[in-house]
């Protein structure tokens, strides 16, 4: 790019568990480092909350924790200094985090000493905690994911939902979280680096791979990702060997 001045792109593409991502983490990485000159300056670290010392992994599953997590950790806080985000939203962002990785661990039961048929937490400690990460009540966060709203014949219905809907209803929340959560920080890192009188700029494209769900029909998300892997397998073979047959029948 330096001696050609001419924007790259690079396309990642293939099967799921193939090393796309991880490819491209080591592509940023490389960029990163390229262009940051002194990463490890002082006052570049921030404290947060969930960090996975020895102190605060007591009690998860040894394989859970790799001997560089740590390390990996106090990269992400210079990261997030390095980017301009203030100490208060990086910690706020660990929180909603927490709160998702931990949404995966409610099970719900159906009580049936109560007067109404709607599912419960089992795990009422799991619950508290993912509750005082968004800083609401716990008995609110339960009543949300225990019930559910309709609006039928222009009215609003409350319905009662059993284990399996309180599940789903877990999961859409985890997913609702996580692409707020991710649109707001990508909304962050554009304003902050982005600029109107760059020169080049190096595009980086990854999809997940085809998906095919097992046990259930693929639902508007699986049809998106697939399509999506087709159109971009479409360009690939077109910009490889397709725009280049004249090349080859000229020459």
């Amino acid at each position: 790019m330096r001696h050609t001045a001419q924007d790259q792109s690079i396309l990642f593409s293939g099967e799921t568990t193939r090393g796309k991502s991880e490819n491209r983490h080591l592509a940023i990485k490389t960029f990163l480092e390229f262009s940051i000159s002194n990463p490890g300056k002082k006052g570049a670290k921030l404290s947060l909350p969930q960090s996975p010392s020895p102190e605060h992994s007591a009690g998860a599953h040894p394989n859970a924790i790799r001997a560089n997590d740590a390390h990996r950790f106090e990269q992400l806080k210079v990261a997030l200094k390095t980017v301009g985000l203030s100490k208060r939203h990086a910690v706020q962002a660990c929180q909603v985090v927490a709160a998702i990785l931990h949404l995966g661990n409610l099970e719900f039961t159906i009580d049936h000493l109560r007067d109404v048929d709607a599912a419960v937490v089992r795990n009422v400690n799991t619950l508290a905690l993912i509750a005082e990460s968004l800083g609401i009540q716990p008995s609110a966060l339960e009543n949300a994911l225990s019930y559910k709203t309709k609006l039928v014949k222009k009215e609003l219905c409350t319905v009662f939902l059993n284990s399996d809907g309180a599940s789903d209803n877990r999961n859409d929340l985890a997913k609702t979280l996580y692409s707020l959560l991710f649109t707001w920080l990508n909304k962050h890192i554009n304003q902050r680096l982005c600029r109107d009188d760059f020169d080049t700029f190096i595009g980086l494209f990854d999809l997940p791979g085809p998906q095919n769900m097992t046990g259930r029909s693929n639902s508007l998300d699986q049809f998106c990702i697939n399509f999506a892997n087709e159109r971009l397998h479409h360009f690939i073979q077109q910009r490889l060997f397709e725009s280049h047959v004249d090349e080859y029948q000229s020459e």
